[in-house]
């Protein structure tokens, strides 16, 4: 049985990773562009990412790509704690680009 506890903590440690990351794209800033992408990773048993895909689209491919970029560039992934490991798993990591006026 997977921890919830730890699953919902390592979540916020690989956003947390992803999140520094975190670079606007020059196109989207100059268009205005904002919204939020949904990313879903698969993680295998050993902690590698086996897939990694947007479940909802910000509306904007810039958007989009970019997420998936800051995701591939954050790894590999933060080490797995005990109680994930020998586990699969899929983690949900909303990526939000917002203009700050």
């Amino acid at each position: 049985m997977l921890d919830a506890s730890a699953l919902r903590d390592y979540s916020s440690v690989v956003s947390g990773a992803v999140a520094k990351r975190k670079v606007y794209p020059r196109l989207a800033l100059m268009r205005r562009l904002q919204g939020t992408t949904d990313i879903k990773l698969d993680v295998s048993a050993d902690g590698n990412l086996k897939s990694l895909r947007v479940t909802r689209s910000s509306g904007f491919e810039i958007l989009d790509e970019q997420a998936l970029k800051m995701v591939k560039e954050s790894m590999p992934l933060p080490a797995l704690p005990d109680a994930l490991r020998g586990h699969e798993f899929a983690i949900d990591i909303p990526v939000a680009f917002k203009l700050q006026d």
